[in-house]
């Protein structure tokens, strides 16, 4: 199966994911990088605010075209339990190229994140074929591993 691997990281905690995500689906890997400011304290706020919001950001051109693959994974972490602005407007630039969604995430809640259902439905306008939600703390603990291996194994 042609897989995209889209991520975008921060901390680069989720460019681990993607990384792994990547070898695992034997995909290709595009990183999503935000034009808006987002370093030190006003950066965090800003964070947290946007991602509050819903709001959209300036990003990057992408290199790859979504509707060239049958699935896109898209790896991000979560901010307040919603997606980031990154994300989010990468699905809605792309919503009509996505022919199989994908999400996973690292983030310090992982599987307790109980608002990125709904909120990933509503960017996408469908629910995503698969989500896999970890936490800082399997990551630290490298249980997120087997996790994402067995993951990928169901999709394949």
């Amino acid at each position: 199966m042609k897989t995209l691997v889209v991520y975008y990281s921060k901390s680069g905690i989720n460019e681990k994911l993607a990384l792994e995500a990547a070898r695992g689906f034997n995909g290709q890997l595009e990183r999503l990088i935000d034009k808006d400011q987002r370093r030190g304290l006003f950066g965090l706020l800003r964070c947290l605010l946007d991602a509050l919001g819903k709001k959209l950001t300036r990003l990057e051109p992408v290199k790859n075209d979504p509707k060239d693959f049958e699935l896109v994974v898209l790896a991000t972490p979560l901010w307040t339990g919603f997606l980031t602005p990154a994300a989010r407007t990468y699905i809605t630039q792309q919503r009509d190229k996505l022919n199989k969604l994908v999400f996973i995430s690292i983030s310090g809640m992982g599987a307790a994140n109980k608002n990125i259902a709904a909120d990933l439905e509503a960017a996408l306008g469908r629910k995503p074929a698969a989500v896999l939600l970890l936490s800082r703390n399997e990551f630290r603990k490298k249980s997120y591993l087997a996790k994402l291996k067995s993951f990928i194994n169901s999709l394949i």
